[in-house]
């Protein structure tokens, strides 16, 4: 075979090659982009929704997350010092439950700003600024929210930054 010859069916097999790419990433932007998408407005509407029970007292607010929960808080003190605590799902749903009508007369409520939803494995995490009504700072907080065994969307993760821990009892 001639150099030049071969030379001309290598360019030939690397252009195919190349189209053959550029056509395989259309096809996955085209058909396959739009799921993850579709998931990631799911997870947000998920959390809205949770959003909205939550500032509710909604009774049933211990069913939006997994049974085994990994529930953060980040206590800020007024000495500039943190403290990090896990609680328990299963406390921390007690308490939700035990302090519903003293966050109802209080009027306490949460609203979640600068939101940024971003893929963590098969499971996304729901980034924001914390404000509670009457509270004149922010604070940092994320939510890991994903699919349980029953399709059903739950969070996985909640994690915040406080500088009040009232309502939340790190020990019974």
């Amino acid at each position: 075979m001639r150099p030049t010859l071969l030379l001309n069916n290598l360019q030939t097999c690397f252009k195919i090659n190349s189209m053959f790419r550029l056509l395989l990433t259309v096809f996955l932007l085209q058909f396959c982009a739009p799921v993850f998408a579709d998931d990631a407005n799911d997870a947000r509407a998920f959390f809205e929704k949770y959003v909205a029970a939550a500032n509710s007292y909604a009774a049933d607010l211990p069913g939006y997350y997994i049974s085994n929960a990994k529930i953060i808080r980040v206590v800020e003190k007024p000495d500039g010092s943190k403290e990090t605590i896990v609680f328990p799902a299963e406390r921390y749903f007690k308490q939700l439950r035990m302090m519903r009508n003293a966050a109802r007369l209080k009027g306490y409520k949460n609203t979640y700003t600068n939101q940024t939803v971003t893929p963590e494995g098969s499971d996304y995490k729901i980034s924001a600024t914390r404000t509670t009504k009457g509270d004149n700072f922010s604070v940092p907080s994320y939510f890991i929210i994903g699919k349980d065994s029953g399709g059903a969307w739950k969070i996985k993760t909640e994690y915040m930054h406080t500088r009040n821990q009232s309502f939340l009892k790190h020990k019974d």
